[in-house]
């Protein structure tokens, strides 16, 4: 039968580990005897104490080695009893080692639940203040009438104006067409005046001082019949203005009434 090599490693091992001095005197002895039993046989005198002798000795070391193989028998097996012991307490602590892992990851999986949980229930609490601190709904749906409601009244009162403004653009562009044109008039006489009072005085020399001074008189009345007619223009265009804006203002009335 051969034997394999982790079978022979252990037969090496247990042989440089074993006793073997009881074996040794054993063997001796049981050659001494096995000797003394030749001689016998081969007709040799061998006094019977001698015999006797050599037989007690093989007897105490065969007691002796059965004593050492009994001690060593027990030996082994509570050493095997022990590799036993060992094992399952090994396999034990390999168990528990597990269980502990397993229980280790399940408590840091559970922790980093627990974490995440705690991290959202802070931030519903912080939206949950801070949608406490708004209004309610309908506090939010008053205010947003009352909103559109002055949004509305400006967007008419804004209309309106814009109304008045344009209004007042034409009137003020109306005034200052009727003031170019009185203006004008006003320029227009006082050209056609300076031409007659340029035509008669080519036409009449002065002879006497008397008449001389009659022309200064003249001269005077002349230049004193512009400022008049200047108040007057003046008179004319103030009733002029006051007309139109007297007119304005009804139309101005009169669209807002009908806005109104």
């Amino acid at each position: 039968m051969s034997l394999t090599l982790d079978q022979l490693t252990a037969a090496l091992q247990a042989r440089l580990l074993a006793n073997t001095s009881a074996l040794t005197r054993l063997t001796k002895k049981y050659i001494d005897f096995r000797n003394v039993c030749v001689c016998t046989t081969q007709s040799e005198q061998i006094s019977e104490i001698d015999l006797m002798h050599t037989v007690e000795q093989l007897q105490k070391e065969s007691v002796t080695y059965e004593f050492q193989v009994l001690k060593l028998q027990i030996t082994s097996e509570v050493a095997r009893l022990d590799i036993n012991a060992i094992a399952h307490h090994l396999q034990e602590l390999s168990d528990g080692i597990k269980s502990q892992n397993e229980q280790l990851h399940r408590l840091q999986y559970e922790l980093e639940r627990e974490k995440q949980l705690r991290r959202y229930r802070q931030e519903y609490d912080s939206i949950a203040g801070a949608i406490m601190e708004l209004p309610d709904r309908s506090s939010q749906q008053n205010l947003t009438k009352t909103l559109q409601a002055e949004l509305d009244f400006l967007a008419a009162q804004n209309e309106k104006l814009c109304t008045t403004l344009d209004l007042r653009n034409k009137q003020f562009s109306l005034l200052m067409r009727t003031v170019a044109s009185l203006q004008e008039s006003l320029d227009q006489e006082e050209t056609d005046e300076l031409l007659n009072r340029q035509v008669t005085a080519s036409t009449e020399t002065p002879t006497q001082n008397d008449n001389e001074e009659d022309v200064m008189d003249e001269d005077e009345k002349e230049n004193n019949e512009p400022k008049r007619t200047e108040s007057e223009v003046s008179t004319q265009v103030t009733e002029t203005t006051t007309n139109n804006n007297q007119e304005a203002n009804k139309t101005d009335s009169n669209k807002m009434d009908s806005t109104e």
